[in-house]
């Protein structure tokens, strides 16, 4: 795997993993939440040069990182706005992620400035010039997640995650 997007839930993670798809660098989004076992996720995984997921803040990872960093107060309106309902993520959970973000290596960005360094981010992760026309595609694209299916597997790991770290 060389490069891994994340940052807080809501924070484009579904565009960034459609984006690089579509200019050859196979990304998959959130295949944590879809598996039942880590060897599901190996298998979810394989042939992929990206991840792109929330979750990821949580993981170590040894290649490329982009962190999107996005307001706490609009994530959580964003989850309530795109699923209609109050999605458990408690502040300890975004607290933590947050800490793990500010303490992790990679190309730090602002949601906001997303569209503006495209480029930069692109080229930060992979080896192929940024394409000017496909990334004014994807600018103009709303590209996101309109349901949430998490297993329980997916569950028991951040448990874990939290656990080890006094979180939960």
């Amino acid at each position: 795997m060389k490069f891994c997007i994340t940052g807080l839930p809501r924070s484009r993670t579904a565009w960034f993993a459609a984006y690089f798809t579509a200019t050859g660098h196979k990304c998959a989004h959130e295949p944590f939440a879809k598996c039942d076992s880590e060897h599901e996720v190996e298998s979810a995984i394989s042939g992929y040069e990206g991840i792109s997921d929330s979750f990821m803040v949580f993981m170590p990872f040894k290649g490329k990182r982009v962190i999107i960093e996005r307001d706490p107060d609009l994530v959580k309106k964003s989850l309530f706005d795109a699923f209609k309902t109050d999605i458990d993520v408690t502040d300890y959970m975004i607290d933590y992620a947050i800490e793990n973000m500010r303490s992790t290596d990679g190309l730090k960005v602002r949601f906001e400035d997303i569209d503006d360094r495209l480029k930069e981010i692109h080229e930060y992760c992979v080896d192929t010039p940024y394409d000017e026309d496909i990334g004014n595609l994807f600018k103009g694209l709303n590209i996101q997640v309109n349901k949430v299916v998490i297993t329980e597997e997916f569950k028991n790991m951040v448990g874990g995650v939290l656990c080890q770290h006094g979180q939960y």
